[in-house]
Order: C-alpha cells, then structure tokens, then sequence
C-alpha cells in the first residue's frame, strides 16, 4: 500500500521522538526516536498500559 504523505496532506508528523523519564539511577527511556505520519483520512491508534507514559505522549508531540 502507498501512501501519499505530502506535508499539505499531513494531520500530523512526529520526528524523532525520543521521552526519558528520571528514576532513582538515571533515567528510563520510554520511546527512543520514534517518526510517524499521520495523512488526511487515516487513522492511527497509540497503545499503552492504563497507567504508563501513554497518556503522555500529547505532550512532547504538542511541542513541535
């Protein structure tokens, strides 16, 4: 399957997404530089245990 991925036809983009988070000896790294698209008309579903960094991920993506 092609998708075409022209920034106009983009409802997001994610480059190089990389989320650590502190714990007690350093730090724990969640995602480790994730990329993705997101063209008009698609979906796309992010999966993650109820209580993990999932609900964290609008966060570094709203800060493009």
């Amino acid at each position: 399957m092609s998708v075409d991925t022209q920034s106009k036809d983009l409802v997001l983009s994610i480059k190089g997404l990389t989320v650590d988070y502190p714990v007690h000896n350093g730090h724990f790294r969640a995602v480790d530089d994730v990329s993705f698209d997101v063209p008009r008309g698609h979906t796309v579903a992010i999966v993650g245990e109820p209580a993990a960094a999932s609900p964290r991920w609008p966060v570094p993506s709203c800060a493009c």
